[in-house]
């Protein structure tokens, strides 16, 4: 095959190459500025056992979409219940904490307990201590209001509160 004939192949294939790149760096970075949940659990001691589950947040997104409608439907119904029209403050605190810088939201203490949960570097950090174990969750600070967003009712979650 001549240089003249194998140049337009070649340049698909360069082309190709350089497209699928392109759209795999895309989805990685995706992933990876949605943030990723990290959920710890370990039990003191020498010989406890524990485990960390990473999860990436773009993962939450597409599972929270593939729930049946009827699961969401009783899932808003019971916070509907439990909540009632606190729903557009709710929605509307959980946007201006995305906004906040670091804070301390619950600490409480007892002799043998400790509970904490705090915004740090943008990622909620959840921790719970009683002397014989300890449970941590961190969660990025966007997929809060968006995971309430979306379990919200719907009629709740186009009213809007200013603060």
């Amino acid at each position: 095959m001549s240089l003249a004939k194998r140049s337009p192949l070649m340049i698909a294939v360069v082309l190709g190459v350089a497209i699928s790149s392109l759209v795999i760096l895309g989805a990685t970075w995706s992933v990876i500025s949605a943030g990723v949940f990290e959920v710890s659990v370990h039990e003191a001691g020498p010989d406890g056992d524990g485990f960390t589950l990473y999860v990436p947040a773009a993962f939450v997104h597409t599972a929270l979409k593939l729930v049946p409608n009827a699961i969401f439907a009783e899932i808003r119904s019971e916070l509907d219940n439990e909540i009632g029209n606190h729903w557009p403050l709710i929605l509307a605190a959980a946007r201006e904490l995305d906004k906040c810088g670091d804070l301390t939201l619950v600490k409480v203490e007892s002799d043998d307990e400790l509970v904490t949960i705090r915004k740090e570097d943008g990622r909620y950090y959840i921790d719970v201590s009683d002397g014989d174990d300890n449970i941590s969750v961190v969660l990025p600070s966007g997929i809060v209001s968006k995971i309430l967003k979306e379990v919200a009712p719907s009629k709740a979650a186009r009213r809007s509160v200013k603060i």
